[in-house]
């Protein structure tokens, strides 16, 4: 996996056109239901942090890139939790994360419209969240004001790591 990220990493350094792009659409694929489980979404924005702390990278492109990629990918999830609520339980994704998804619930039902801003920030419940709010039909005023915030303060807290480190 590492190699494919250091791969990912040269690639937007030399190429900063394609940056801002392929960081919203890793926000994008990060935030998606059961696929943003396998982005490694944490070490890329850290890195990426690093290449704009290096001067290799503007900023400005790369946190807009991720904010929309973040916003789309929560949104994209949210209709997926609509769409598949009925047959959730007897599919096979529920099956094998149905740990997950049931946090994601509890969550969801303990803090309302503040668990999606609360679940971008908690790794694996980032891609889950959004799709059990669509499940359980969460307002769509009430979800798109969490998402945008989050979509706003999530890429600037994970790329200064990487800035303060170089």
């Amino acid at each position: 996996m590492q190699e494919y990220i250091d791969l990912f990493l040269n690639f937007i350094s030399e190429n900063e056109s394609w940056a801002a792009p392929l960081i919203g659409l890793m926000a994008f694929l990060e935030s998606l239901f059961v696929i943003g489980l396998i982005m490694p979404a944490t070490v890329i924005m850290i890195a990426t942090g690093a290449l704009i702390g290096a001067e290799a990278l503007s900023p400005l492109p790369i946190l807009i890139g991720a904010s929309i990629g973040c916003f789309l990918g929560d949104n994209a999830s949210y209709f997926i939790g609509r769409k598949i609520r009925p047959g959730l339980r007897r599919s096979a994704v529920f099956q094998k994360h149905r740990n997950l998804i049931l946090r994601a619930h509890l969550l969801f039902r303990k803090y309302g419209a503040y668990a999606v801003f609360l679940g971008r920030f908690m790794g694996p419940l980032r891609s889950t969240v959004p799709t059990v709010a669509g499940i359980l039909r969460a307002p769509l005023l009430k979800f798109q004001i969490a998402n945008l915030c989050s979509a706003l303060i999530w890429p600037p807290l994970y790329v200064l790591p990487g800035i303060l480190v170089v």
